[in-house]
């Protein structure tokens, strides 16, 4: 791997989304970052869920009129160290590590300090024409016309 200084990078992430059904509407946000320094990433996750407590006890939802609903959460931290680049192509070995938060009534089925862990290989395709985004911003506004069909 050639990596060039210019190659850090942080980059950041924040999400909210509300799922409307006909018992309610439930809630979820989420937040996330990573340092890419050198051959290493690193990376952290944040996020929070509103679940309907009965299709996740029972496998079904509630059938009264008002949904009991709870919130869970989970935290992952985890690394990838960058291996080889064939072709444009990227390789790495990562591994990441979650704990979860669950509501008291939730915890006899899903335990009292749930968490769970991966190892894993990342590939990334080779960049197109335009190469991959650096530096920019969603929401900068674009800096060339867009062609009208």
């Amino acid at each position: 791997m050639d990596d060039q200084p210019g190659d850090d990078f942080n980059a950041f992430t924040i999400g909210y989304g509300v799922n409307n059904t006909d018992r309610g509407a439930g809630h979820a946000a989420f937040a996330e970052g990573t340092r890419h320094f050198g051959v290493t990433s690193m990376f952290a996750r944040a996020e929070l869920v509103q679940v309907e407590t009965e299709l996740l006890l029972h496998g079904q939802p509630d059938s009264a009129a008002t949904v009991t609903r709870n919130t869970v959460g989970a935290f992952t931290v985890g690394g990838v160290r960058d291996l080889w680049a064939p072709r444009g192509f990227e390789a790495g070995i990562g591994r990441d590590v979650t704990f979860y938060a669950v509501p008291d009534n939730l915890k006899a089925t899903y335990g009292w300090r749930p968490m769970s862990f991966q190892v894993f290989v990342r590939v990334r395709p080779p960049s197109g024409p335009m190469g991959r985004i650096w530096n920019m911003r969603m929401s900068a506004p674009m800096r060339h016309a867009m062609p009208h069909e």
